[in-house]
């Protein structure tokens, strides 16, 4: 993730803008998973959740909250490595305006 970013346009013109890179990940989301081959033994589940933790430990070290954390924004890789997508909702942990307060109404 970088923020604050800035890119010329093919007139020369600056502009900034926040961009997010992904890596591909061919394994399909983690909703899709489940409904396929039904629930996970314990051992599997304690290794994503395990991993869900760390990657949302990161984001929020780095200042950000995804906020539409679900199975269906979850992806696995062919390694079957979760990997956290749909950043559509995340935003900085100080909010806008600094204080912390998010007021984006969200809900699926």
């Amino acid at each position: 993730v970088r923020e604050n970013a800035t890119y010329k346009k093919k007139d020369e013109t600056v502009y900034s803008c926040f961009a997010i890179v992904l890596e591909y990940v061919g394994g399909g989301e983690l909703f899709d998973f489940v409904a396929e081959t039904g629930k996970f033994s314990e051992k599997v589940t304690r290794t994503y959740f395990h991993q869900m933790m760390n990657g949302l430990h990161y984001m929020h070290s780095k200042g950000y909250a995804h906020r539409d954390i679900k199975p269906e924004n979850v992806l696995l890789s062919h390694l079957f490595v979760l990997k956290i997508a749909d950043f559509g909702f995340s935003c900085l942990l100080r909010g806008k305006d600094g204080t912390g307060v998010l007021k984006t109404k969200l809900g699926t």
